[in-house]
């Protein structure tokens, strides 16, 4: 198999998988008010929740027992795909280098339909492109589309994809 071919292997069995369906993905930010602004005014969440977190329950799950969360949950509007932007306080904080082939980092990726205007417009308000340019996909399930890489304001690595496809190859249906 050549690096552009797939397989498609089948769902397995929920019944025997204790992940039954996706909540969300969380990212840790320095200060949530500026990142807050960010993904709601440049990326187009909308926000469902905003609160800070001081209970002792919260505290034992996450094995932090003096921490304070400052805390925001986003939704990309009209869906079920959150996105929680936590800011620890009251800890010791130490900034990680999210470069793309470092373990343990990750990036966050969302369709586009305009990718070429998004790209002008990010670069335009002096946001860190990693993608020097609006770059063709050749090959894979995204063949033909177009893929830019960007940073947030932690320079978390964010992926903007504009596709007729989604990764399983299946139509995707556009605004």
């Amino acid at each position: 198999m050549t690096s552009t071919e797939s397989t498609s292997t089948p769902a397995p069995d929920v019944t025997k998988n204790p992940a039954t369906e996706f909540s969300h993905v969380g990212i840790q930010v320095r200060d949530l008010s500026v990142s807050l602004p960010f993904y709601r005014d440049q990326i187009g969440l909308e926000v469902v929740a905003e609160w800070v977190v001081e209970d002792p329950t919260t505290r034992e799950a996450i094995d932090l027992p003096q921490a304070t969360l400052n805390m925001a949950v986003l939704r990309l509007p009209g869906t079920n795909a959150y996105m929680e932007v936590i800011e620890y306080q009251n800890v010791e904080r130490t900034p990680v280098d999210p470069y793309h082939p470092n373990p343990g980092t990750c990036h966050i990726a969302w369709y586009v339909d305009d990718i070429d205007e998004l790209y002008d417009r990010l670069v335009g308000m002096g946001l860190e492109p990693v993608s020097r340019r609006v770059v063709p996909i050749d090959g894979g399930p995204l063949d033909g589309g177009k893929v830019i890489y960007m940073t947030d304001p932690d320079g978390i690595r964010i992926e903007f994809l504009e596709s007729s496809l989604y990764l399983d190859a299946t139509p995707r249906v556009t605004r």
